[in-house]
């Protein structure tokens, strides 16, 4: 699995990537976050990955750093209770926000949220 997840992280072009792993079953075993965290993907690419696809989680904060477009639609792609847990988390942050006053930069708001999902 080691091998595969170097190869992931090696390939040039998403969709050659993406139609070996859809082919031979491979999304859904930890390789589809590598791949997402370390390759751009259109939101037509992003549709061809199922949902609900939990492992997604850890490839967040690469994601968000790239662009806030594919980060929601990473979000889109995971399990109930994982995005269940972002909207708590981030009504939380608000709320905090407004009790304290003070403005959180929002790079800093995303890496907390991108955080709270890496134990879920």
């Amino acid at each position: 699995m080691e091998t595969a997840r170097c190869l992931v992280r090696a390939a040039p072009a998403v969709q050659p990537t993406l139609s070996l792993l859809t082919r031979n079953g491979l999304l859904l075993s930890g390789l589809c976050a590598d791949l997402v965290a370390h390759l751009p993907l259109t939101q037509e690419q992003w549709q061809s990955i199922p949902a609900p696809c939990p492992d997604l989680a850890r490839a967040l904060p690469a994601v968000q750093d790239r662009s806030a477009a594919e980060a929601g639609w990473l979000v889109g792609r995971l399990a109930e209770d994982q995005r269940a847990l972002l909207q708590t988390a981030t009504l939380s942050l608000g709320r905090a926000q407004q009790q304290g006053q003070r403005s959180m930069p929002a790079e800093l708001m995303q890496r907390i949220l991108a955080l709270c999902l890496l134990d879920s």
